[in-house]
């Protein structure tokens, strides 16, 4: 009786240890399943990310061209109007040198008579007064009034 205990036990073990290999053989198959598709799922994450990135790149270099083409053709008019600016000046300077180069000369004392009594009075500060004096027409000009 013994030795059929002892025989079954040794049987037990060895179904035991068959099973213990089997349990490990299933954990590690349970564990590689489990990291391939976290592994899937987290690759499909990363290729929809790049994806997007992708995109996005593409939009913003579409974006930068348009934003270069804007300024380039802001500088190009801004330059058109100061080259026209520049050459309408040297235009005009031309223009008026040649009008007072050309022109007839004008005469710097004016040939008509400003006044009637122009001719009776004097052309300095004191002749003026004088004739104020003589004629007994003092102008009175409106000075401020100093307190003492």
């Amino acid at each position: 009786l013994n030795a059929e205990q002892c025989a079954g036990k040794v049987g037990l073990y060895e179904d035991a240890s068959v099973l213990r290999d089997r349990i490990r053989n299933q954990k590690e198959e349970e564990e590689r399943r489990h990291y391939e598709s976290v592994h899937e799922k987290f690759q499909t994450m990363r290729d929809r990310l790049l994806e997007h990135q992708q995109e996005e790149l593409v939009s913003l270099q579409t974006k930068l061209k348009l934003n270069m083409k804007m300024a380039r053709a802001k500088h190009e008019r801004e330059v058109n109007r100061v080259t026209n600016l520049q050459k309408n000046l040297l235009e005009d300077m031309t223009h008026a040198h040649k009008m007072e180069y050309l022109s007839p000369r004008e005469s710097s004392v004016s040939l008509q008579i400003s006044h009637k009594s122009r001719d009776a009075t004097s052309a300095t500060f004191r002749g003026s007064h004088f004739y104020e004096r003589q004629t007994g027409n003092r102008v009175r000009k409106a000075l401020p009034k100093i307190r003492r």
